[in-house]
């Protein structure tokens, strides 16, 4: 997969679970910027930078937690919201896209591979 379809993918994977956990507290006007920011600006750590640095398990957990922790930062002041509420939409959101992707590239790649 290249960058822009994991990008587009990340996105349509996290905007739904955001929108779940936070839209009680805001509308669908401000969480869409929200996440689109979130994914655009750490999205291109994990694939560009952290790998020159990390490898494996340590880069999964490095770049997850990274994440995690700058799309908090970063929903917390363009939403106004607690921390809490925050910290537990970005990990449900980076949970459900990490499992769904690898779930949907197995199924697609196996998909793929059979009709060959």
């Amino acid at each position: 997969m290249t960058f822009l379809e994991t990008w587009g993918l990340s996105l349509l994977l996290e905007y739904p679970v955001l929108m779940f956990v936070l839209f009680t507290s805001t509308n669908w006007k401000r969480i869409l910027p929200a996440a689109l920011a979130a994914t655009t600006l750490t999205l291109p750590w994990l694939w560009f930078v952290l790998p020159d640095w990390f490898a494996g398990q340590t880069l999964l957990i490095v770049g997850q937690l990274g994440a995690v922790l700058v799309e908090t930062l970063l929903l917390m002041s363009w939403l106004q919201m607690d921390w809490r509420r925050c910290l537990i939409a970005s990990v449900l959101a980076n949970l459900c896209s990490f499992f769904l992707a690898s779930y949907l590239l197995t199924w697609w790649s196996e998909l793929t591979l059979s009709t060959i």
